[in-house]
């Protein structure tokens, strides 16, 4: 019955093969793979800026998108790879218990 069942397993390039290399058998098992690329800098600036409208009601001023990206690439771009799409939401929310505590 191999056609009718299908099993999705997600996660981490690293945590999925150290999964996949528990036992002989699973890399046969499953035997479609699909690696998506991390997010660019661009793309979680995109993010942050949708989370930060979406989730706290706030918009950017024009061209901090730019340099949100920026800063992402030059200060975070060791995290993307463990954070992914999270670490744009975070940025969001910390940017706004920034702004909470100022106000």
């Amino acid at each position: 019955h191999r056609t009718g069942l299908l099993v999705v397993l997600a996660g981490y390039a690293d945590k999925m093969d150290a999964l996949m290399d528990q036992d002989p058998g699973l890399r046969r098992r499953f035997s479609l793979e699909l690696r998506l690329e991390d997010y660019s800098p661009e793309e979680l600036a995109e993010i942050c800026e949708s989370a930060a409208s979406d989730r706290l009601r706030l918009s950017f001023a024009p061209g901090l998108r730019d340099a949100l990206a920026q800063h992402i690439g030059e200060r975070h771009g060791h995290e993307i790879g463990q954070h992914n799409g999270g670490l744009a939401v975070t940025l969001a929310e910390r940017a706004f218990r920034r702004l909470a505590t100022r106000l």
